[in-house]
């Protein structure tokens, strides 16, 4: 595969930090961007990988809801891969907290919403002309299975998601007669620190508590038992640039095992299905609602209940 000027938001941990690794070892020229990357350790941490390796790998400082910030990036980027960057991924964001629309602040909404979707946004507009002027592009906007699995208690998270998800479908039809290719990239359930900086206790004594007690239990169970890890991301973004030197990148690939059990599910069963089937938990049988999952999206919950497993799994012992 040929040298690539790389673009990465949102690097100082779990997805991006791998991303911006493997696509450096892979020979790729990486600009990985976070906030304080010239004082906080893992921008240190990256620059000595890159030294310690002999990666073309650079830390540039980035606040993804800055448009000076993001302006500066930029203009350091373009100036140090002189003025050629041949791809954007979009992979910062912040995760949502697991609570009922009722019971969360408003304030969440605009914020999630912010860094998950108009910052990206900002991003791609200010890197399109470069794109279209050179006749070629690719942009890997990172979202998550959440952009399609609008499960309950994550109203804020989903929806921040699903906007990135339509925007890029739209923004594909509008660019990819200028060689600018356009894809989403949904993870799962993957073991980063996104995943527990937004856990918050449940409201007291809440009419939402039970169902939104098996919330929180699926992300349990989906990280003590698929424990998917981010490189298993980075290698579908390897694929991606693959797929886009090919000029047959497709606009939609998820990584990991549970994202590929929902999507697959989602896709046959469709969003009515899910509004009305999701909207029923087995809230009192634990259960029962471990053999729903895993009739309906092959995906064994039981671990965080403390239980043996879907009732036809432990039938077959």
């Amino acid at each position: 595969m040929p040298s690539l000027n790389i673009i990465v938001t949102g690097c100082s941990t779990g997805i991006g930090y791998s991303i911006a690794v493997h696509l450096a070892s892979l020979g790729h020229t990486v600009f990985a961007t976070m906030r304080r990357a010239d004082t906080r350790k893992e921008g240190r941490t990256l620059r000595q990988i890159a030294n310690d390796r002999n990666f073309n790998l650079y830390t540039i400082s980035h606040d993804v809801d800055s448009e000076q910030s993001t302006s500066n990036c930029l203009g350091q980027c373009l100036h140090l891969s002189k003025n050629q960057i041949d791809v954007l991924i979009n992979n910062a964001g912040v995760g949502g907290k697991v609570a009922p629309v009722e019971e969360s602040e408003y304030n969440d909404f605009e914020r999630i919403m912010k860094t998950n979707y108009l910052s990206p946004v900002r991003m791609i507009k200010m890197l399109l002309p470069h794109f279209r002027e050179n006749h070629r592009g690719c942009i890997i906007n990172v979202t998550s299975i959440a952009a399609q699995y609008w499960t309950a208690n994550q109203a804020s998270y989903c929806a921040s998601k699903a906007a990135l998800e339509a925007f890029s479908t739209s923004l594909s039809q509008e660019v990819r007669r200028f060689g600018i290719q356009v894809s989403t990239l949904q993870p799962g359930v993957v073991v980063t620190p996104i995943l527990l900086k937004e856990q918050v206790k449940g409201v007291k004594g809440s009419p939402y508590s039970r169902h939104v007690r098996l919330s929180k239990k699926f992300y349990t169970a989906m990280m003590s038992t698929m424990r998917t890890r981010p490189i298993v991301v980075s290698k579908v973004v390897e694929q991606i640039l693959h797929d886009f030197l090919e000029e047959k990148q497709r606009m939609h690939y998820v990584a990991g095992p549970d994202a590929i059990q929902l999507d697959k599910t989602l896709r046959e069963k469709g969003m009515e299905w899910l509004a009305h089937d999701g909207g029923r938990p087995y809230v009192n049988n634990d259960q029962a609602h471990v053999d729903w999952f895993y009739k309906h999206f092959h995906l064994d919950v039981s671990a965080s209940f403390k239980l043996k497993g879907p009732t036809n799994m432990i039938s077959k012992m």
